[in-house]
């Protein structure tokens, strides 16, 4: 999170302490925002929706985290989900930002976001492969210290890059269920699959 999302995360755990009867101070509040600031606004608010659900007590910033990150397994397949939703309400012709350092990693891994479209073009099974792959991956880069880019550059940017005209594609923002989110402009340094870091082995 940025303090551009205090707003938002504010809103989120106002709710949440109302649901469970809390008085949060704004030191306490802060508190919160600083443990949980790892994560991106989207992810956090699904936290909080979550810990209304399943939680007898206001969660700890423990207990959120617990909620986001979960086992290896169930990161992975969200991950993967979010991202085969991307495929299909984004596509990869546009330049995206998952906001999700991890992911942006695998995907490069993977080839790029640009070449990701071939896994629409897979057999179940096949599909259930380039899965588990993912899921590995996402397993060890979570464990792997490594430069993840901002964004992950989209067909568009790959044919302007070469012809100069760089980071001049706007970005679009991918919600925390792959859905279209926001719409960035350009001007952030990008990578393209040239830059993709190779697969830990």
């Amino acid at each position: 999170m940025t303090d551009t999302d205090r707003l938002e995360f504010a809103q989120a755990i106002g709710a949440t302490a109302e649901v469970f009867s809390e008085q949060v101070s704004e030191a306490r509040a802060n508190a919160y925002f600083i443990a949980l600031g790892d994560f991106p606004i989207g992810i956090v608010k699904d936290a909080f929706g979550q810990a209304i659900k399943r939680c007898k007590f206001f969660p700890k910033p423990a207990e959120l985290i617990e909620l986001i990150e979960g086992s290896d397994e169930d990161v992975g397949a969200m991950a993967w989900a979010r991202v085969t939703r991307a495929l299909e309400e984004i596509g990869t012709y546009e330049t995206v930002d998952f906001q999700d350092a991890v992911l942006h990693r695998v995907i490069l891994s993977m080839g790029g976001w640009s070449e990701m479209w071939r896994i629409q073009d897979l057999t179940a099974r096949e599909q259930g492969f380039r899965r588990a792959e993912f899921v590995r991956l996402y397993h060890a880069l979570r464990r792997a210290p490594g430069i993840a880019p901002p964004v992950l550059w989209g067909q568009h940017e790959g044919h302007n890059a070469p012809i100069g005209y760089q980071g001049y594609t706007p970005c679009v923002i991918v919600g925390a269920r792959g859905n279209r989110e926001a719409l960035r402009g350009s001007g952030q340094p990008m990578l393209g699959p040239a830059d993709s870091e190779p697969a830990p082995s």
